[in-house]
């Protein structure tokens, strides 16, 4: 299982002022962009809580909660037809409380166990010691319980402002997979991971600038812990109008302020915005005039001089202003019957207006300036978020992802059958059986699950047993994988029984010795008929006649032999990097 823990994002920081309308006289007020913030604004995406600051609890489904204050976002898809993500939610999962393996994922649970936490998973004793806290997840089916999708799927963020991807904190990852980069021109980048395992913590680099939208495909259960962000001084986080605050001397007598949700954002693209105004004091407005750079390049600004407004009026009217670096500046001047005006007096306004249009001369006197920033990309990025969760980039990526899953499952099972070497020890006179008597059930690079079945006795070469003859014991001798040595005895075995265990591998192998015994047959035995040495936890009795018995050796390699091709023809075809 995976999941993203947390996301890191930066803003660019190196662009310059973008300089409004110009004042000039006197002390003129500055109707530049402030430049006091940080140059470079970072967060950490989380998923303890919402934009806004509100708390997020486990099994809540996220979308839009970012979207405000950051511009953010979220969607998730299952693969292969699976998993349950209603309107295209992620759900948070809360990794100190994972419940159980019956009903919850405890291999997403932090700190792993060994740190003293609930998280199961040997990978994650070492990488799982700090607490993840909330995490998302591609939800398995319609329940009560966070559980994170066996199949996997995709978990996508949009930003509706280009921001910086600086890290992607993902959890329980156990196979490889991609995360696909898209920036504002157009270039996609994928960048594949390789997991470490169950219930690690890792963090994959970005570190990709003005990115628009990112897609992490998730082979299998697991979680995104995380996402660093970076925002530049300049650029727009979320997808709410800003009223500049002006300096205490330069304000509206009466600390008065137009208000950001007096300006309705209709539609945007990168290039332009389109806007509404409303009248949202309780005085008429007259004049009310505003300006905002011109789109069509006619003149610098645009000018509008809409005379009186009554109180608490929307205008039907609808404003197109250009966009420069994510921003559209619209400045407004507005006198009132009980004597708006400003706090400094030496102030003139002189904005270059289309041909034919000239705004009065601005009088601090009788008037009051405002001025409002509206982000240009917020738009597209809610289309993006209200088209259907499944998006045609998605299916793709899932399309893909569902052929390297079939690619991938049969070179699994083609391993399967070569993987398994037999090599001759000791004087054994019994043949080896076609079926083998050892069979791999799964690999990775840590450990590898066996079989073992008893196919000498009481079978009859073409898929019948007789169940009245049985073989005394058979025995697998292996490491485990906490690196102790075992063996596994069944005992009075019919054709076909045995048992299943997992061995420890190491250099890409383990090794799993067998020995046999038949105390009614001759089946078993050396060729010169000598006692055969078994190891006391395989046989203790030692009354049994041991020149009855057998033994022979089994190199399991780890990691499927026949998926190595295709998998390294597959990055070869990847512009990518590779990250472990």
């Amino acid at each position: 299982s995976g999941a993203v823990a947390e996301l890191g994002v930066c803003f660019d920081c190196d662009q310059q002022d973008t300089p409004g309308t110009g004042y000039s006289g006197g002390a003129p007020l500055n109707l530049y962009k402030s430049n006091d913030a940080a140059c470079e604004d970072c967060i950490q995406l989380d998923f303890e809580s919402r934009g806004d600051g509100v708390a997020l609890a486990g099994g809540d489904y996220v979308t839009d909660e970012w979207y405000a204050d950051y511009g953010i976002t979220i969607g998730a898809a299952g693969k292969n037809g699976g998993g349950f993500t209603p309107n295209g939610a992620a759900r948070v999962f809360d990794t100190s409380n994972p419940g159980s393996s019956n009903d919850g994922a405890p291999d997403l649970g932090s700190p792993n166990v060994v740190c003293g936490g609930p998280g199961e998973g040997d990978a994650g004793a070492t990488t799982n010691c700090v607490p993840q806290g909330n995490v998302l997840i591609v939800q398995e089916s319609d329940k009560e319980t966070p559980d994170d999708n066996a199949s996997g799927g995709l978990i996508s963020f949009d930003f509706a402002n280009p921001v910086k991807i600086r890290d992607v904190a993902l959890m329980n990852i156990q196979e490889s997979d991609v995360i696909t980069i898209t920036t504002v021109d157009g270039i996609v980048t994928e960048v594949h991971y390789s997991g470490l395992g169950k219930n690690a913590v890792q963090s994959v680099p970005i570190n990709t600038e003005n990115v628009i939208r990112m897609v992490i495909a998730i082979p299998g259960s697991g979680a995104v812990a995380g996402v660093g962000v970076c925002y530049g001084c300049t650029a727009p986080k979320g997808c709410e109008v800003i009223e500049r605050q002006l300096a205490a001397d330069e304000r509206c007598v009466g600390d008065y302020e137009f208000g950001p949700e007096n300006v309705e954002v209709v539609s945007s693209d990168t290039q332009t915005v389109t806007f509404k105004l409303k009248n949202g004091f309780d005085t008429v407005l007259n004049p009310l005039d505003i300006w905002v750079d011109n789109a069509d390049g006619e003149s610098p600004q645009m000018c509008h001089s809409l005379g009186a407004v009554d109180a608490g009026v929307k205008l039907s009217e609808r404003f197109v202003a250009k966009c420069t670096d994510g921003w559209a500046t619209v400045s407004i001047s507005a006198g009132s019957a009980n004597g708006m005006r400003m706090g400094m007096f030496d102030v003139a306004v002189e904005p270059y207006c289309q041909p034919g249009m000239y705004l009065p001369d601005f009088n601090p006197m009788t008037r009051c300036y405002f001025e409002m920033s509206l982000p240009c990309r917020c738009d597209s990025g809610l289309a993006r978020r209200l088209e259907s969760p499944e998006r045609s980039d998605e299916k793709q990526l899932l399309k893909k992802s569902r052929a390297k899953d079939e690619l991938r499952s049969s070179c699994k099972e083609e391993s399967k059958a070569v993987d398994i070497h037999t090599l001759s020890v000791d004087k054994c006179k019994a043949e080896m059986e076609d079926p083998s008597p050892i069979k791999i059930v799964s690999q990775d690079d840590r450990s590898v699950t066996v079989s073992i079945a008893q196919v000498w006795k009481g079978c009859d070469g073409e898929g019948r047993r007789n169940d009245d003859e049985k073989m005394t014991w058979i025995a697998a001798d292996y490491i485990r994988p906490d690196g102790e040595l075992a063996c596994s005895k069944f005992e009075s075995v019919g054709c076909g029984d045995g048992g299943t265990f997992t061995a420890q591998c190491q250099d890409g192998a383990t090794v799993i010795d067998l020995y046999m015994h038949d105390s009614d047959t001759q089946i078993f035995g050396q060729t010169d008929g000598s006692p055969l040495s078994v190891p006391s936890a395989c046989e203790e009795d030692e009354s049994r006649d041991r020149t009855k018995m057998c033994h022979t050796r089994h190199i399991v390699k780890c990691v499927p032999s026949r998926c190595s091709d295709s998998e390294e023809l597959e990055q070869a075809r990847a512009k990518t990097f590779w990250f472990f």
